[in-house]
């Protein structure tokens, strides 16, 4: 982004996500915007003008998404869902454990948490080919989690060769975000993690990361994976 854009008078509003992580993994966030602004329009690089209506709906769809996509770095890279030990410590014979979570019970409940946030396109590779850690250090593409059928009842399954990722190192604990529509349909998103400020980015590129958000039938979607 460049210096001209953020020192603009349309520069995109920027919200304060105050997050606190809780032991179940709840996200509570506060978003703090800058005075001043709440009658402007925004415009974006490509000449769009955003009524104050759009530019506040791609906000808080940010914030949500963020926050979601935040879930979902938890369930597919840091921590997985916990599992039930097999009969004698075996490993599973299917190559799949039974979930153990109070949460998360079922598979479809991952599947709408991943469509709500993601493109199709992007919900499919989540879903379905995610790349991971293994339990040997490697990464492969892999579908997490599935259905996994137990003497005639089906419960939520998560591959036995997932292995959370240690070396994972990102803070979400705080961020900010900045938001610019470029089309009633199209915003531009850049969120700005390990609490870094955006007048610090320039100093810290790999802590800012720069997506689109796109609005379907359902609403709001993230373009890729925040990770």
């Amino acid at each position: 982004m460049s210096k001209s854009r953020k020192n603009s008078s349309n520069a995109a509003l920027i919200a304060t996500i105050a997050v606190a992580l809780a032991a179940i993994a709840a996200i509570v966030i506060l978003l703090v915007m800058m005075s001043g602004r709440d009658k402007e329009e925004f415009s974006s690089d490509t000449g769009f003008h955003a009524s104050q209506e759009l530019f506040d709906e791609c906000l808080y769809s940010a914030h949500d998404l963020v926050g979601e996509n935040y879930k979902i770095i938890k369930l597919y890279i840091t921590e997985g869902l916990p599992r039930k030990e097999e009969p004698y410590g075996n490993e599973p014979e299917d190559g799949i454990y039974t979930v153990d979570s109070e949460e998360y019970t079922s598979l479809s409940q991952i599947e709408e948490l991943v469509k709500s946030v993601y493109t199709e396109e992007i919900a499919d590779t989540v879903l379905h080919k995610m790349e991971v850690k293994t339990q040997s250090g490697s990464s492969e593409s892999m579908e997490v989690y599935k259905n996994r059928d137990v003497f005639g009842e089906t419960f939520l399954g998560i591959d036995a060769n997932f292995k959370p990722d240690e070396s994972y190192t990102k803070d979400w604990s705080s961020c900010f975000l900045e938001v610019v529509p470029t089309s009633e349909t199209e915003c531009e998103l850049t969120v700005y993690i390990d609490g870094i400020k955006p007048e610090e980015a320039a100093a810290h590129p790999e802590s800012v990361i720069t997506t689109h958000m796109t609005k379907l039938e359902g609403g709001w979607r993230l373009t890729e994976i925040l990770k």
